[in-house]
């Protein structure tokens, strides 16, 4: 399996605040937290290039429980979140943005479909 990383960015509300509560959020739960770190990069364009917060997760260290297990724990941390808050997850295969408090299935499916480093 190649190592492919999943950047997880919050793209609006108080940014570095709720980063710091997904990776912590991330960090604390068993199948997720050994491969999650943070870093500092550009936000896109879009974003006006501004500096935040990545979540990094390793994906290739995971395996596919783990990447069912990654797309559950940000579906549950999502849920405490303000409903205006966005996140989006980017890997190598494509980009999600999750804007809803309650992810749909297709949101599930594509995000898992970008997770997978397999297919």
């Amino acid at each position: 399996m190649a190592t492919m990383d999943a950047h997880i960015t919050v793209l609006s509300g108080n940014e570095s605040v709720e980063a710091s509560e997904l990776f912590h959020w991330l960090k604390d739960d068993r199948d997720v937290r050994n491969p999650v770190s943070r870093t500092i990069g550009e936000a896109g364009q879009a974003e006006l290039s501004a500096t935040v917060e990545i979540i990094v997760a390793g994906i290739g260290a995971i395996g596919a429980g783990g990447i069912a297990q990654l797309v559950s724990s940000l579906q549950s941390w999502r849920r405490t979140r303000p409903p205006e808050l966005i996140i989006e997850v980017k890997t190598e295969k494509g980009r999600k943005k999750l804007t809803a408090r309650n992810f749909s299935s297709d949101d599930i499916a594509e995000l898992t479909r970008i997770l997978d480093d397999d297919a």
